[in-house]
């Protein structure tokens, strides 16, 4: 299992840059963003879960294999 990169720099520098002269196209950019980074957001968590699974999971096998070498 690797992790997986969900956010690109350059994109993200790119929509969270501010035109002044612009605000009304800003605006209108906002409720795309955060459905963009919504989706991102719940990529990421799922991600974090899945790891935390695995990491249980290998911790759970361990500990059942240095009881059975105490027994």
């Amino acid at each position: 299992m690797r992790v997986k990169n969900l956010l690109d720099a350059v994109q993200l520098k790119a929509d969270v840059a501010f035109n002044a002269t612009d605000l009304d196209g800003m605006w209108s950019t906002q409720a795309g963003l955060y459905v963009r980074y919504g989706v991102i957001a719940a990529r990421a968590e799922h991600q974090a879960n899945a790891f935390k699974n695995r990491l249980s999971i290998i911790e759970g096998g361990t500990g059942q294999v240095s009881s059975r070498r105490t027994a």
